[in-house]
């Protein structure tokens, strides 16, 4: 028998006590999205901005949290889906993604669709362009990095 010290009681019959660590944010297996549909116009102004519309089907295995659902102990939004841009040259140069995000106004549970609005900003110089958009779980990983198709538009600035 085990005693723990000064009390009498032994670990046999007493649950531990030992110091949880926080939760981490959960790991999803099913990073997946169908695209279904775009606005994406095929020409825009160098450096104008247009409101975009862009449906996804949850092809996964988890629903995708929007802000509100995603981690309510912090209201910034860290775990949520969102969508992502960027533009790529026609020499294959990336831009760095944009900061601006597409939200969902509610969970999307697996098999249902979303539609995202989000504001683009064209690149600056003109010129045939690619319009990258992903989908990202915020602070853990865009989905393309997990083997999901990007959504790829081609674009001319001009």
């Amino acid at each position: 028998m085990t005693l723990v010290a000064g009390c009498g009681r032994t670990t046999e019959t007493e649950p531990s006590t030992a110091q949880s660590t926080p939760a981490k944010p959960p790991t999803h297996t099913g990073y997946a999205v169908e695209w279904v549909t775009n606005d994406v116009p095929a020409t825009v102004a160098p450096g104008g901005r247009v409101t975009i519309h862009v449906s996804a089907k949850n092809t996964g295995d988890w629903a995708w949290p929007n802000p509100a659902a995603a981690n309510p102990s912090r209201p910034d939004g860290s775990y949520a889906v969102r969508l992502a841009y960027r533009w790529v040259e026609a020499t294959g140069k990336a831009h760095p993604p944009a900061a601006d995000r597409g939200e969902l106004k509610a969970s999307v549970p697996p098999g249902e669709t979303a539609t995202f609005t989000m504001d683009v900003v064209a690149p600056a110089q003109p010129g045939s362009y690619n319009l990258q958009l992903d989908l990202v779980e915020e602070l853990v990983v865009f989905f393309s990095a997990k083997g999901a198709p990007k959504l790829t538009v081609p674009v001319t600035v001009q």
